[in-house]
């Protein structure tokens, strides 16, 4: 589960808007900041572009300097919870996520890397404030230089020139020339300064591109993805994800590619699939049905899992047993690119309980990849608060029963039920292109079923943070109390979504022996009253069957699972919430959820009707949702009575700048819940039948964006506030330490990003 914020592209209409923001008589950084604010997105202008609409474009990705810088708090769980020894092994296991997260770059662009090795080399010749200092005797100004380290350090966390939420490229505000004095001015000498320019001279063009089709990630010609060839459409992936399902090959770790020099053999399309391992094994050529020829290619980014082995063989001489065991089905893992052995870490995860630390590493989550099959690595290590992680662990305890609540028949849910886990996590290091706020893994099917999955609220994540000024869209009666129980309400909107959402629900499967997995043919189905006859074969998955809808579709259960479960008594009992105080708890979470419904409106694009972000498209699913209960409830009043002096459920009021959630609480459950209920039982049924046609169909008609909603769209995207950054320690080895590790901390500004990443990569800056 994500953050309730993000970017987002912009329409037609709002070209106007920003003319007339460019003629306005703010001052001149005032109308920029609110330039930046609009956007045209990817929206296949009419060629050629106008200089107006070009500078629109440039400027919606321009990294703002306005970003903020938030510490990663882990301070006193370092002194605290983690005993000596295990300090060493979350200093080598952190080594190793941070050597697999330079992989998060090769996935993002094909300019990535070369930006990240600029980056490294560029501030590793000297002091971040001594390079800028020179700069500034050069002639560069403040505020360039305040656009280039809010460039660098976006690009630092996001691990790459395209945003992890939201998928837009961003690009320096610093002009080209400029970047290209202060990178001449840099302190670096002889080969490395040399390595340096030439990198700079290959990459600049890219920097600085925005093609349209460049624009954001997605499948080529209409965005840019690193996990399938430029020249591939989606036919061509389709064949070759028929050709692995036969073969019994998971996506995970995998990239479909092409060579523009041989894209046939024997008068068949050639396909190659590669596989991330660190060892080059041999080529294995298939010929499919007469349909293509794929070679499975074994190395993929090799020297970084190369890394990744070192380093987890340093972490296991001070693990304990499971750890160690462990480790070892890690070790075959990214050596061999073997999935098997990754199902059989995760299985060792699962299973070992009671730990003061958690860690895990792989190819786990596919919000980036647009088919919704292939995985952005990640690595994480994070010390148990055992005092918080009781609350969660008694909601696990009655999990069982609380599934009972949720709208379908028991035969809709999981045969055995392994009672999952659920903790809360001081998370010290996290490598990939975004730190989520709840996880719930591990994502394969099969060792879910057969061993259960955990659940993790990273708490100093869900930092509470001090409240500054009204929060936006919502009314004067409601910043109060939003305000005071907002923290409350997203612990069991978390916990709710990560552990009863994502872990609850079983998918109908013919087995490989021809069985199936539930009574077939005598199970009615809830919706139609047929018996229930579609289910998934053998080797399907509901990534593969959902494909490209799967990761929004999924996130939209759990949040309605979250949300409907907010106003369980059993639920908030746990939580320590009764009477009047339970009552605001409930309210606050739907109107926090209707806010992110609202506040989502960032990531439709209005040209090409399509979603940027899956968390922010499940939101706005349910947003419609509720907004269509509220309508249905004003008609059936006006048709019974002739109308209602009570507000109804749900409205947006809006004026010509404003819009303001006016929600009833009153009629939370008798107009809320039931038509979540409804909506979240159409989900699981179509999710559990393999019944992708009515998905999408109900899906996408939900999530279509009408005028009036749209109208609200320039008014969120004035007001919207950017995503801050985050700042995370460092581990180093210190012999005169007593403890042999010592913690880094860094600022909480642009610079305390960029030296901690310089850092992190020292060893390897020295390589590039």
């Amino acid at each position: 589960m994500e953050e309730m914020c993000g970017t987002g592209p912009r329409s037609k209409r709002l070209r106007l808007e920003a003319d007339e923001a460019e003629r306005s008589p703010l001052p001149s950084q005032a109308r920029q900041d609110l330039l930046v604010r609009y956007d045209v997105g990817p929206s296949r202008l009419s060629a050629p572009e106008t200089k107006s609409a070009k500078t629109s474009v440039h400027k919606y990705h321009v990294v703002s300097h306005a970003l903020t810088v938030n510490r990663v708090e882990c301070r006193e769980a370092w002194a605290t919870a983690i005993t000596r020894e295990e300090k060493l092994y979350v200093h080598h296991f952190s080594q190793a996520t941070w050597a697999g997260a330079r992989v998060c770059a090769f996935q993002s662009s094909q300019e990535s890397p070369g930006i990240l090795k600029i980056l490294c080399l560029m501030f590793s010749g000297e002091s971040v404030s001594s390079l800028q200092n020179r700069s500034y005797a050069a002639g560069i100004t403040k505020r360039e230089w305040k656009y280039l380290t809010a460039f660098a350090a976006c690009f630092l966390t996001n691990m790459g020139n395209y945003l992890a939420f939201g998928g837009i490229k961003i690009i320096p505000g610093i002009p080209e020339q400029k970047l290209d004095t202060i990178i001449n001015l840099c302190g670096l000498q002889g080969n490395r300064k040399e390595r340096l320019l030439e990198l700079w001279n290959e990459t600049k063009d890219k920097i600085y591109s925005l093609r349209e089709d460049e624009r954001q990630l997605g499948l080529p010609p209409f965005g840019i993805s690193m996990y399938y060839h430029s020249t591939l459409r989606k036919e061509d992936i389709d064949t070759v994800q028929a050709w692995m399902a036969q073969h019994g090959v998971e996506g995970w770790n995998t990239k479909i590619w092409r060579r523009e020099e041989e894209m046939e053999r024997n008068g068949l399309p050639l396909y190659e699939l590669w596989i991330a391992s660190s060892e080059k094994l041999p080529t294995e050529v298939y010929t499919y049905r007469d349909k293509c020829v794929i070679e499975v290619i074994y190395g993929h980014f090799c020297e970084e899992m190369k890394e990744v082995v070192e380093h987890l063989e340093r972490a296991f001489h001070y693990g304990n047993g499971r750890q160690r065991d462990m480790i070892k089905e890690f070790i075959e893992y990214f050596k061999t690119g073997s999935i098997d052995a990754h199902k059989r870490a995760q299985k060792i995860w699962v299973s070992v309980k009671d730990l003061s630390l958690e860690t895990n590493i792989g190819f786990m989550e596919t919000y980036r990849d647009p088919i919704g099959i292939r995985a952005e690595f990640e690595g994480f290590v994070a010390a148990v608060d055992k005092d918080k992680t009781v609350k969660y662990s008694r909601l696990a305890e009655i999990s069982e029963q609380v599934l009972r609540t949720l709208p379908w028949p028991r035969e809709f849910e999981k045969d055995v039920f392994h009672m999952p886990q659920f903790q809360s996590l001081t998370m010290i290091s996290f490598a990939n292109s975004s730190i989520p706020i709840g996880i719930n893994l591990p994502n394969y099917e099969g060792v879910r079923r057969e061993v259960g999955f955990k659940n993790i609220v990273l708490e100093n994540i869900l930092t509470d943070h001090e409240n500054v000024g009204k929060v936006t869209f919502l009314i004067d009666g409601d910043q109060e109390i939003f305000k005071k129980r907002v923290q409350s309400a997203l612990h069991i909107q978390i916990a709710c979504h990560e552990l009863l959402g994502h872990g609850s629900g079983k998918l109908f499967k013919q087995r490989d022996d021809g069985t199936y997995n539930y009574k077939y043919g005598e199970i009615q189905h809830p919706l139609t009253n047929e018996s229930v006859m579609k289910c998934y074969t053998s080797d399907q998955t509901f990534d593969s069957v959902f494909g490209s809808l799967s990761a929004t579709f999924e996130e939209c259960r759990a949040d309605c699972v979250g949300l409907y479960l907010s106003a369980e008594p059993l639920v908030l009992n746990i939580f320590g919430h009764t009477e009047d105080e339970a009552d605001d708890v409930v309210y606050v979470n739907w109107l926090c959820m209707v806010r992110a419904g609202l506040v989502a409106l960032e990531f439709f694009n209005p040209q090409t009707r399509n979603w940027s972000q899956p968390h922010m498209q499940a939101r706005y699913a349910l947003l419609r949702v509720l907004l269509r209960a509220s309508e249905n409830e004003a008609k059936d009043e006006i048709d019974q009575a002739g109308g209602s002096s009570e507000p109804p459920f749900l409205q947006l009021v809006s004026q010509e700048t404003e819009v303001m959630i006016s929600l009833n609480r009153s009629k939370v459950r008798s107009v809320g819940l039931p038509a979540l209920r409804d909506f979240l039982k159409r989900l699981q049924v179509y999710k559990t039948t393999a019944d992708v046609d009515s998905a999408r169909a109900m899906y996408t008609e939900i999530s279509q964006v009408p005028d009036n909603l749209l109208a609200l769209r320039r008014i969120v995207l004035v007001k919207k506030r950017p995503r801050p950054l985050l700042v995370q320690v460092n581990t180093v080895l210190d012999e005169s330490c007593e403890e042999g590790v010592r913690l880094i901390d860094y600022p909480t500004s642009f610079e305390g990003v960029i030296a901690s990443f310089v850092k992190r990569f020292e060893e390897w800056t020295l390589t590039c």
